[in-house]
């Protein structure tokens, strides 16, 4: 018996958004990181540290909060 394969919308989306921006930057990654870069410096806002290579950190909602995991 086959069982289906449950997917779930948010990744398909995330995917789906990845795909388009790796097209539009003709599926090289230095193109994409400088177009992605140019693009944080219209809207001005930090959006990935350089020296870490991770989210700006300070902008996130305390664990669990965002889950909805309060206790």
């Amino acid at each position: 018996m086959k069982t289906a394969v449950w997917t779930d919308p948010i990744v398909a989306e995330t995917r789906k958004w990845r795909e388009e921006l790796m097209a539009e930057a003709g599926h090289d990654l230095e193109s994409l990181t400088k177009r992605l870069m140019e693009s944080q410096v219209r809207h001005g806002e930090k959006l990935v540290s350089l020296e870490s290579g991770t989210a700006d950190k300070s902008k996130r909602k305390p664990e669990g909060k965002s889950r909805g995991l309060e206790k």
